[in-house]
């Protein structure tokens, strides 16, 4: 059983051992055409670095950051007139969000 699975292998990965290594075309000499190395050695000649802003959403759709939201407990006490507080949550925004995008002077002109 072994033997047969190993053969079988053999058989499968040689499968593409007598194809030619460079692949032609009639396209033309546009550069449209050509093998996967020159290809990628085109690409890593014309790299360029990208210098600009994030992407954003799409045009007239609103982005804004979330909210930085601090949770304070306020753990159970007695006030002056006697009145028993139970423990509770408060939240408070520590950093409000921002829109992203063009300011609205430079939409509506």
């Amino acid at each position: 059983m072994k033997k047969i699975f190993i053969l079988s292998l053999l058989i499968l990965l040689s499968g593409c051992a007598g194809m030619k290594k460079s692949q032609s075309c009639n396209i033309g000499t546009d550069g449209k055409c050509g093998s996967l190395d020159a290809v990628f050695n085109k690409q890593e000649k014309e790299k360029k670095e990208v210098i600009g802003y994030p992407l954003s959403g799409y045009a007239g759709n609103p982005i804004r950051s979330g909210e930085n939201i601090q949770q304070i407990w306020l753990g159970p006490y007695e006030d002056e007139d006697g009145n028993f507080h139970e423990p509770s949550y408060v939240y408070t925004v520590v950093k409000k969000g921002i829109w992203f995008g063009e300011p609205a002077e430079a939409i509506q002109n």
